[in-house]
C-alpha cells in the first residue's frame, strides 16, 4: 500500500479471522482484524484518582487496563500536561472513555485540548493537539473535495458560572470588624453592642458582641447599605457563641426585605464559649422559613440575631463571629454582536466549579466565544495519486491545504480520520486515499488569567461537575 518503492507500515492488528477462497486456478487467502487500539474497549473499570496528573493518569490506565505500550526507542509517547485532576471519580468506564475526558480537559502552557491514537507500529502517543504535523503536501493532488460548512455548533453568546464562592459584602469579615462597616451598620435593638478583638471567628479581626443587661433577650440586627438578592446569594453565613447565661436554644433569625416582611427561623445548639457556624439556605427555593407577608428574597435590607437569657435580669453575652450572603456564583456573559446578526442569538451556558472570581469567568467566557461565534469547516477530500511516501497521513495530524474555489488558502486542518483503499485491477493497482479534515481553533484555558512571566506557574485543578 505503498508509491514507487516505499511501502511503510499503515497499521498493527490483531488478526481475528482468516479465509481462505480457491477455484481451479486461483487462491485467496482473507484476513481481517482490528487495530490494537482495541485493546481501549477491553475492560471497564472504577477507579478514583486524587491530584494526579493527566499524563500520569493515562499511562497507568494503559499499563494496567490495556496493555498498550508508549515508549518508542525509550522515548515517553504519552506527552506531559499542566492539568492535575484533584478528583477524578470514576465509575464502570471504558479506558477509550476516561482518556477522552482526560485529552478534553488537558491543556498545555494555557491552550485546552489533547489527541491520542494508536501509531502504525502499535505504540500509543498521546499529545498535545497540533504538536504532529504532517510533511505530506497535498497541493494539486485532490480530485474531490467536499466542504461541510457547520452552524448548528455556533454559539455567538456564551455565560460561564464558577464556583459558589462570592459573597455579599464580597469581604466576608467586613461586617464583624466594625459598627459601621462599608456594607451597612449595626444596631444593639435590645442590649448593648461592642467590638470584641479577644474573640475572634476564622480570620476576621473583631466580632460583635450583644450584652444583653437586663433584659429577657438580646437583639441585634445588621441593616445593609444596599438590599442584597439572595436570589443570588441563596444562603445566610454567620457564626455564634454565647457565655452560660444565654440559652444554646435561645437563638432566632429574621430577615426582612425592603417592605418590612419577615423571614424568619430559630437556631439551635450555639455553642458556649466556642463558634458554631451556621449556613441557612436562603432565596425563592429556601424551606423552613417563617413569613410575616409576602417576602422578596431579592430585596434583603435587615439580619436580626435574637437570643434569649437563661435567667433574667442576670445579663448574657452573644457574639456574632461572621455574618453575610453567601454561594452565589462567579459569572460573566460575553457576545458577538456580529455573529448574533448573522446566525441570529445562539446561547452557550456552562458551569466551572474552579474559576474563583468574575474576572477568571470573563476569560472562560472569551475563550470560549471567540471558539464557537463562528462556523466550523470540515472537509471531505479523495485522492488517487496522493504520494506520501514514508509518513503516511493519520489522525490527529495537522496538514496545510489550499482550496482557491472554496476559499480556503494555506489553512492548517486537523486530520479527523483517514481511509486507505487498495484494489488490485487486472491492468494496474489503485491506491484510493480519503481524508476527513476539520478546521479547528486552539482554545484558550479558562484559567489563562495565571500566566504572568513564567508559563511554568501554569497550574490547572480540575474538580468535577456538580
Amino acid at each position: 500500500m505503498g508509491r514507487v518503492g516505499s511501502v511503510p507500515r499503515l497499521i498493527t492488528t490483531r488478526n481475528e479471522h482468516i479465509k481462505f477462497r480457491s477455484s481451479p486456478v486461483e487462491h485467496y487467502v482473507e484476513v481481517s482484524g482490528r487495530d490494537w487500539g482495541e485493546k481501549l474497549f477491553r475492560q471497564n473499570l472504577s477507579k478514583i484518582y486524587v491530584s494526579e496528573k493527566g499524563e500520569d493518569i493515562v499511562k497507568d490506565l494503559l499499563d494496567y487496563y490495556s496493555g498498550l505500550g508508549h515508549t518508542r526507542a525509550t522515548v515517553e509517547q504519552v506527552e506531559d500536561t499542566d492539568t492535575t485532576f484533584a478528583l477524578l471519580d470514576i465509575d464502570t468506564q471504558p479506558v477509550w472513555d476516561i482518556i477522552k475526558r482526560i485529552a478534553k480537559d488537558s491543556d498545555d502552557s494555557g491552550v485546552i485540548g489533547y489527541d491520542f491514537r494508536v501509531a502504525p507500529d502499535g505504540i500509543f502517543e498521546f499529545f498535545h493537539r497540533g504538536a504532529k504535523t504532517s510533511s505530506v503536501s497535498l497541493d494539486e493532488l485532490i480530485e474531490d473535495a467536499e466542504v461541510d460548512i457547520d452552524i448548528l455548533s455556533i454559539r455567538n453568546k456564551v455565560t460561564i458560572y464558577g464556583a459558589d464562592a462570592k459573597s455579599s459584602p464580597a469581604d466576608k469579615d467586613e461586617t464583624v470588624e466594625s459598627l459601621t462597616p462599608a456594607s451597612g451598620s449595626w444596631t444593639g435593638v435590645v442590649g448593648s453592642l461592642t467590638l470584641d478583638a479577644a474573640k475572634k471567628y476564622g480570620t476576621a479581626a473583631d466580632s460583635i458582641r450583644n450584652d444583653s443587661g437586663n433584659n429577657t433577650e438580646s437583639a441585634t440586627v445588621f441593616t445593609f447599605g444596599t438590599a442584597v438578592n439572595a436570589n443570588t446569594y441563596p444562603a445566610l453565613i454567620l457564626a455564634l457563641a454565647r457565655d452560660a447565661n444565654m440559652k444554646s436554644d435561645g437563638g432566632r433569625i429574621v430577615v426582612y426585605d425592603a417592605w418590612g416582611a419577615t423571614a424568619s427561623q430559630a437556631l439551635s445548639n450555639i455553642g458556649e464559649n466556642e463558634w458554631t457556624p451556621y449556613e441557612i439556605a436562603a432565596g425563592v427555593r429556601s424551606e423552613n422559613w417563617n413569613y410575616s407577608a409576602a417576602f422578596d428574597w431579592s430585596q434583603v435590607t435587615a439580619v436580626y440575631v435574637y437570643c434569649t437569657v437563661t435567667a433574667p435580669p442576670t445579663s448574657g453575652a452573644l457574639w456574632i463571629g461572621q455574618l453575610y450572603f453567601g454561594r452565589g456564583r462567579y459569572s460573566n456573559t460575553q457576545s458577538d454582536a456580529g455573529s448574533i446578526a448573522t446566525y441570529g442569538e445562539r446561547q452557550y451556558a456552562d458551569i466551572c466549579e474552579d474559576l474563583n472570581s468574575d474576572n477568571e469567568c470573563t476569560l472562560r467566557a472569551k475563550s470560549i466565544l471567540d471558539y464557537k461565534k463562528a462556523s466550523t469547516i470540515s472537509l471531505h477530500l479523495t485522492s488517487s495519486v496522493l504520494n506520501y511516501g514514508s509518513t503516511p497521513i493519520l489522525p490527529g495530524d495537522m496538514i496545510e491545504l489550499s482550496l482557491p474555489n472554496e476559499g480556503i488558502s494555506e489553512v492548517d486542518f486537523r486530520v479527523i480520520w483517514a481511509e486507505y483503499y487498495f484494489q488490485a485491477l487486472e491492468d494496474r493497482n489503485q491506491l484510493d486515499v480519503t481524508l476527513e479534515l476539520g478546521y479547528q481553533k486552539s482554545q484558550l484555558a479558562d484559567y489563562l488569567y495565571v500566566l504572568k512571566s513564567d508559563v511554568s506557574a501554569l497550574k490547572a485543578y480540575k474538580r468535577a461537575k456538580r
